[in-house]
């Protein structure tokens, strides 16, 4: 019997594997309903955005789950006052994470109330946190009085601080400045690499010398946040540390750091990079390589144009 009871469940499993998603949707097994989701997800095409919409009501959690998402990733603008309503509704914190995170997707949003009210009074920190750059990425100025206040309370959660941080960089607050400035030196390392960022997106020149002093700490999280804000503030002053970076094991901060000299390279990165690429013996970190290099060259290229 164990024997009979393994091949019926072989037989299903390849039977569902042979089925299209459309057929896979009506199935009476949750399971096989959101991986049918998951599938129409992946392909990315539009004729399954209809099916998806109507599965964000189901009556199985995890099936819901997976199409509220997936209405987020295709977009689906039409579902965006239906995503509101549950998330009015709802008080599983699950379900509230995957409507925020379909709303983040979502190119605007017109009716933020509710999102607003999470952000500012949801018991759950990181549930706000999310609200908070939703909010931001609309470019939704409603919020920063409360942002403010919230991003220079050391007593609130690192992380809801450095949402706040996040929220009033991206909205270019006038009124941060200061708070920012005084969060480079934060405690909390999640709090600084969010105010050193800021320095850099918001073009906040008075940070330049604190920066420059920040460039050289030990931390490679911090050194390599520090000196793309000086890269994103035309300060070259960083590019000195930043060829080290190339021979690191670590590939993110080696990207990073090809990133920034990207931007502040000179004739001499050109000659450092010359001699990596040739030892470089990762085909896209090499070029990748390649690829700085020639931005380098074109940049000084057109530097000395401008020169003559």
């Amino acid at each position: 019997m164990s024997f009979f009871r393994d091949f019926l469940f072989i037989l299903n499993v390849f039977i569902s594997a042979q089925q299209l998603p459309e057929d896979k949707i009506l199935s009476s097994d949750p399971g096989i309903r959101r991986q049918a989701i998951v599938e129409m997800t992946s392909k990315r095409d539009p004729k399954y955005i209809d099916y998806i919409e109507k599965y964000i009501d189901d009556e199985n959690k995890i099936v819901k789950l997976a199409a509220i998402e997936a209405a987020g990733i295709y977009r689906s603008t039409k579902t965006v006052d239906k995503i509101i309503s549950i998330l009015s509704k709802t008080t599983d914190n699950d379900i509230k994470n995957s409507c925020l995170i379909a709303l983040s997707y979502m190119p605007n949003i017109e009716k933020r109330d509710i999102i607003k009210d999470i952000a500012l009074k949801d018991k759950d920190d990181n549930i706000k946190s999310q609200a908070i750059r939703i909010l931001a990425n609309l470019n939704d100025y409603s919020i920063e009085n409360d942002m403010l206040k919230v991003a220079e309370d050391k007593k609130q959660n690192p992380s809801l601080r450095s949402s706040a941080i996040s929220y009033l960089s991206k909205i270019k607050s006038e009124k941060a400045k200061n708070i920012i400035f005084k969060a480079l030196k934060d405690e909390n390392k999640q709090v600084r690499i969010e105010a050193i960022r800021a320095c850099g997106d918001m073009q906040i020149k008075e940070s330049i010398e604190t920066l420059r002093i920040i460039s050289g700490e030990n931390d490679s999280d911090i050194q390599l946040e520090a000196s793309f804000s000086l890269a994103k503030l035309g300060d070259a002053f960083p590019l000195k540390y930043m060829y080290s970076y190339l021979d690191n094991n670590n590939p993110f901060y080696k990207n990073m750091a090809l990133n920034i000299i990207g931007i502040i390279g000179d004739e001499e990165s050109i000659k450092i990079l010359d001699e990596k690429i040739k030892l470089e013996k990762d085909p896209n970190i090499k070029s990748f390589m390649e690829f700085t290099r020639e931005i380098i060259k074109g940049k000084l290229k057109i530097k000395n144009q401008n020169k003559s």
